[in-house]
C-alpha cells in the first residue's frame, strides 16, 4: 500500500510537471517572446550553408559611377528607354526594374510615351508597384507605375519586404494586394515568365473573404529566403557601362536582369541575416535572392502553426518520462543532450525539407524541465530524510565494536582479564573509584587525553565519559612481555572526540543535528557491517550464505581458494551452480565422492534440515556443513554452508592408517622369520648353524633398522626453532661420509668432497640439529651407495649462494624413474624397480629426509636418469 501511494504520488507529481513545462512552452509560441532566439538559430543555419546563386541572374546597378556620368537622380525616362533598347538588342531573357515609375515626367512628356513603346517592343519587362499610405492621414493604397507604363509591360509585382521584429529582412509575402493577395512578388512575376512549371507549384492560392476592407492589405504565400551571400555575390554591371556597351553581348544574353539601386543614399538598403546591420543589402539584390531561390525550388516555408505546438509539446514531454529514470549525475548531461537534438531536429529540416520549425520554445521548456525536476527530485528527498532520520534516531545505537561508548569500569575489567596486571586502579576526577591506592600511581608529567602513558612497569590513560575525567593504572612486577602489551594498548581505539564534536551540533541546529544523528547511525551500521564482514572473512573455515532461494549472497576468501570461485562470478548466481563451477575447475579424477548437491540443497531449504558432506576435491579434504537460516523476516531466511578443511585430519589418519598397515606387515614379517627360526631350532627341524644365526640376525637387523627410522622421523618432526643451535655444516658432510665410508668401500665405491674451492671458508655455519642434518647426509649417501654399481663414484660439494649453503650429492647409480620422482619423499613409498629386485627398504628414509630438510626452513630437489645416476641439492639458511 506504501509503496503504491509513493507511485500515486510521483505520478502526480510528473503530471503537475508536465502541465507546467507544456503551459510555459504554449505562451512562449503564441506570446513570440523567444523570437529573437530563434532567429538567432535561423540566422546562424543560412550562414552555415549559403544557397549557390543562379547563374542566369545578373544585376544592372545604378550606382556612383552612373550618377557620375548621367547627372542627379532621377534621370530621363528616355534613359531608362535607351538601357531597354540595349537589353532588347543583346536579347536579354527579362527585364524587371526596381524603380517605381508612379508620376508622369512633366518636363518631358514624350519621354513617357517613348518607355513604354520600348517596354512594348521588349515585350518581358517587369515593373514593381508599392503598397503604402500616400501620406499619414491617408489609409493603405496601392502605388503603381504610370498607366502608360502599367499597360506595356509584361507584368507587374511587389517590392514590399517583410523585416522581423529585429529589424532584419528574412523573407517576404509572394502575394500582397488590398482586400485580396492577387499582386505576385517582383520576383514571382519573374519566375511565373521564366519557369511557368515551377511558379505554379509556388504560387499561393488567393484566399477572400467578403469581410476584408478593400483598404486592408491582405498578404499570402510568406517565404524564407536562403541567401546565396553578402552583398554583392551575384554578377552586378555599372548602369553607364551597360548603356554605353561596355558590357560584351554574351554576357547579358539570355539573362534575368534586374535594375536597381545600389549608390549610398539612393538605395533602399536592407540588413539581411548574412549582411545584418553593419552592411545592409540593397532592395535590388534582395529580390535577387528571392527570385535565384525560387527558380531553384530552394525557398524556406515556416512550419504550420499547429505543427510547432505538437512538436514543441512532444520535444518538452520527454524529460518528463526520461528524467526520473536517469540518475543525478547523468540529468543534466541528458538535458544539454536533448537541447542539442531539439536544435540538430530544427537545422535538419531546415536543410533537408526546407521548413523552418523555432526551437526556442522548446529549448527554453527543456531548460526549464531540469530545475523544476531538480527541485522536485530534492523536495522528495528531503522528506524522505527526514522521516528516516527519526526512523533512525529512534533505533537503538549499534556499538558492537565501539570502545569509546564502553563504560570506563568494564574498560578495567575487560583490561585486567586480558593483560594480567598485578594492580589496578581507576580514578574518577582525581578520586580512586575501584583498585587500590598506590604512591607509584602518580603521573610524572601531564598526560594527553585519550593517549597512553608508560613509565617503566606500568601504563596510564586519561578517558572522558560524560563530561568527566577519568584515569586508568595498570601496573606489572614482571616486565618480561610489557612491550607486546603496550602494542596492544595502542591499538585500541578508545578516542570518542569525533562523537562529542558531532554531538554538539545539537545545541545550535536542527539540521546539523540531523546530519550527526544519520552520521552516527550510519557509522554504527557501518561498524556492524564491518565486524560480520571481517568476522566472516577471517574466520578458518569458508563460509557461502544464501537467500530463501539458494542464491549466493555472501563467500569469504577461504571459499575463493579452496574451490577456485572468484567472488564477482559467484555471488548472485544460484549455489548448485556455483558448486558445479567448482567441480568443473579440477580435473574430474580430482574429485572423490561427488555428492548431489540439488538435493542436499533441497533438503536444506525446503525441509529446514541441516546436512553435512565430506568429499575431497584435488588434494584438499573438505567438510560441508549445511544449514538452514532463520531470521524475523521470512524473506530474508537462507542458507549457511560452513567449509572445514580437514586435509590435516584425514592425513594423520592415513598416516595412522599406513602405520598400522606397516606394522602388521613390514615390521611383524621379520619378528614372525625370528620366531619361526627360533621354533625351528627348537624342535631339530633347523641345523644350528651359522647361516642359520646369521638369518636370525638379519631379520633382527631389520627390525632394529626399522624401529630406529621411526624413531628418527619421530625426533624430526618434533623439532623446532627453539631447538636449533650453531653447528658447521662442512663438519657435518666429513663425519657422514666417515660413517658410510665402510659401505662404499665394500662395493669398491669411491667417495670425493669437491667444489670447495681455494679461498672459500673453512667452515659453513648454519642455524640447526647436527644430528640430523648428519643422518639426512648418510640416508642419502647410503642410498647412492645401495643403488649404486660397484667401482663407481660418489662426489659431495658445498658452496655458499645468496644466503644460502649449497649441498649436493650426485651419483653414478641405477637412477629414479621420471613418474617415480614427485613421489619418492612419502612415507613409505618404495621404488618399483627396487621392489621387485635389488635392496628392500621400508619408504622411510626419504621421508625422514624430507621432513628434516623443512624443519631446517631449506628446500630439496632431485634429479635422475635411469642408468646415468641421481644428483641431490640440498638447500639451507647460513
Amino acid at each position: 500500500m506504501a509503496r503504491a501511494n509513493i507511485l500515486n504520488f510521483r505520478s502526480f507529481e510528473q503530471f503537475v510537471l508536465a502541465f507546467i513545462i507544456v503551459a510555459l512552452s504554449g505562451v512562449l509560441i503564441y506570446t513570440q517572446l523567444p523570437e529573437r532566439l530563434n532567429l538567432i538559430v535561423y540566422d546562424f543555419a543560412i550562414r552555415l550553408s549559403p544557397q549557390a546563386p543562379e547563374e542566369n541572374t545578373i544585376i544592372i546597378a545604378v550606382d556612383e559611377k552612373s550618377l557620375e556620368a548621367l547627372g542627379q537622380w532621377p534621370w530621363r525616362r528616355s534613359t531608362h528607354a535607351a538601357l531597354v533598347n540595349r537589353l532588347t538588342e543583346v536579347d536579354a531573357k527579362a527585364i524587371a526594374f526596381d524603380i517605381i515609375f508612379a508620376e508622369p515626367d512633366l518636363n518631358h512628356p514624350e519621354d513617357d510615351a517613348g518607355f513604354a513603346t520600348t517596354i512594348q517592343n521588349n515585350k518581358n519587362v517587369f515593373l514593381p508597384l508599392h503598397i503604402h499610405p500616400r501620406s499619414y492621414e491617408t489609409t493603405l493604397s496601392e502605388i503603381i507605375p504610370i498607366p502608360e507604363l502599367t499597360a506595356a509591360a509584361k507584368e507587374l509585382g511587389h517590392i514590399h519586404v517583410e523585416l522581423d521584429i529585429d529589424g532584419i529582412a528574412r523573407g517576404l509575402y509572394l502575394k500582397e494586394g488590398l482586400g485580396e493577395a492577387y499582386w505576385p512578388s517582383i520576383s514571382l512575376a519573374l519566375t511565373q515568365a521564366t519557369h511557368p512549371d515551377i511558379a505554379q507549384k509556388l504560387t499561393p492560392q488567393n484566399q477572400t473573404s467578403e469581410n476584408i476592407a478593400a483598404f486592408v492589405n491582405v498578404r499570402a504565400g510568406y517565404t524564407m529566403i536562403p541567401f546565396a551571400g553578402e552583398a554583392g555575390t551575384f554578377p552586378t554591371f555599372s548602369y553607364i557601362d551597360v548603356l554605353n556597351g561596355d558590357i560584351p553581348a554574351t554576357k547579358l544574353q539570355g539573362k534575368v536582369i534586374l535594375i536597381g539601386a545600389t549608390a549610398a543614399g539612393l538605395s533602399d538598403v536592407l540588413p539581411t541575416p548574412v549582411s545584418g546591420l553593419a552592411s545592409p543589402m540593397p532592395g535590388v539584390e534582395l529580390h535577387a535572392n528571392t527570385y535565384s531561390a525560387l527558380v531553384q525550388e530552394a525557398t524556406i516555408k515556416p512550419l504550420q502553426i499547429y505543427w510547432v505546438y505538437l512538436l514543441t509539446f512532444a520535444f518538452v514531454l520527454i524529460p518528463v518520462l526520461v528524467l526520473p529514470r536517469l540518475s543525478p549525475e547523468q540529468a543534466l548531461p541528458v538535458t544539454l543532450l536533448m537541447i542539442a537534438g531539439v536544435t540538430a531536429f530544427s537545422l535538419g529540416i531546415l536543410f533537408i525539407d526546407q521548413h523552418w520549425f523555432p526551437p526556442a520554445a522548446a529549448i527554453i521548456g527543456l531548460t526549464t524541465a531540469y530545475p523544476l525536476w531538480s527541485w522536485q527530485r530534492l523536495s522528495q528527498l528531503n522528506r524522505f530524510l527526514n522521516n528516516e532520520l527519526e526512523r533512525l534516531h529512534q533505533e537503538p545505537a549499534l556499538t558492537v565494536r565501539n570502545l569509546t561508548q564502553r563504560p570506563v569500569k568494564q574498560l578495567l575489567s575487560a583490561l585486567s582479564g586480558m593483560l594480567k596486571p598485578d594492580n589496578v586502579a581507576l580514578f574518577q576526577e582525581g578520586v580512586l573509584i575501584e583498585g587500590v591506592q598506590s604512591t607509584q600511581f602518580t603521573p610524572s608529567k601531564i598526560m594527553q587525553p585519550n593517549h597512553w602513558f608508560h613509565t617503566e612497569n606500568s601504563s596510564w590513560i586519561q578517558l572522558f565519559r560524560d563530561n568527566k575525567s577519568y584515569e586508568l593504572i595498570l601496573q606489572w612486577n614482571d616486565i618480561k612481555d610489557i612491550d607486546k602489551k603496550r602494542a596492544f594498548l595502542h591499538r585500541l581505539q578508545l578516542d570518542d572526540s569525533t562523537r562529542r564534536h558531532a554531538g554538539s551540533f545539537k545545541r545550535y541546529e536542527k539540521v546539523a543535528s540531523r546530519i550527526a544523528q544519520v552520521r552516527q547511525a550510519i557509522d554504527s551500521m557501518g561498524d556492524m557491517r564491518r565486524f560480520i564482514s571481517d568476522g566472516f572473512e577471517n574466520m578458518p573455515n569458508g563460509v557461502i550464505v544464501t537467500d530463501s532461494l539458494g542464491i549466493v549472497l555472501f563467500i569469504n576468501s577461504h571459499i575463493e581458494q579452496w574451490l577456485k570461485l572468484p567472488k564477482k562470478s559467484v555471488v548472485g548466481e544460484p549455489v548448485f551452480k556455483a558448486l558445479a563451477l567448482a567441480q568443473s575447475s579440477f580435473l574430474s579424477d580430482s574429485i572423490e565422492n561427488e555428492p548431489e548437491w540439488e538435493s542436499i540443497i533441497q533438503k536444506v531449504l525446503l525441509d529446514n534440515d541441516s546436512d553435512v558432506v565430506e568429499f575431497t576435491v584435488g588434494e584438499r579434504d573438505l567438510l560441508f556443513h549445511f544449514t538452514p537460516s532463520f531470521a524475523s523476516d521470512s524473506g530474508d531466511a537462507g542458507m549457511i554452508i560452513n567449509l572445514s578443511d580437514v586435509t590435516t585430519i584425514k592425513q594423520h589418519q592415513r598416516e595412522r592408517n599406513e602405520l598400522v598397515s606397516f606394522l602388521s606387515h613390514d615390521l611383524r614379517s621379520p619378528l614372525v622369520s625370528q620366531l619361526a627360526m627360533l621354533e625351528g631350532l627348537k624342535k631339530g627341524r633347523i641345523t644350528p648353524n651359522e647361516d642359520a644365526f646369521n638369518k636370525i640376525s638379519s631379520h633382527a637387523h631389520r627390525s632394529l633398522h626399522l624401529a630406529d627410522q621411526f624413531l628418527q622421523i619421530n625426533r624430526a618432526e618434533q623439532v623446532n626453532d627453539a631447538q636449533f643451535y650453531e653447528c658447521d655444516l662442512l663438519t657435518i658432510i666429513e663425519n657422514s661420509v666417515d660413517s658410510i665410508a665402510q659401505q662404499a668401500t665394500e662395493k669398491s665405491i669411491s667417495l670425493l668432497i669437491t667444489n670447495i674451492e681455494q679461498g672459500e671458508p673453512d667452515e659453513v655455519w648454519i642455524k640447526g640439529n647436527a644430528e640430523l642434518l648428519e643422518r639426512v647426509l648418510i640416508n642419502l649417501l647410503s642410498n647412492s651407495v645401495k643403488y649404486s654399481d660397484a667401482n663407481t663414484s660418489i662426489s659431495i660439494s658445498l658452496t655458499t649462494l645468496d644466503g644460502a649453503a649449497i649441498v649436493v650429492i650426485k651419483d653414478q647409480g641405477h637412477g629414479i624413474e621420471e613418474s617415480e620422482l614427485p613421489h619418492i619423499f612419502n612415507r613409505f613409498h618404495r621404488q618399483k624397480t627396487t621392489e621387485n629386485s635389488g635392496p628392500k627398504g621400508a619408504g622411510l628414509g626419504l621421508n625422514f629426509v624430507s621432513i628434516t630438510i623443512e624443519k631446517h626452513h631449506g628446500h630439496i630437489n632431485v634429479e635422475s636418469e635411469v642408468g646415468r645416476g641421481t644428483t641431490v641439492t640440498l638447500s639451507l639458511p647460513i
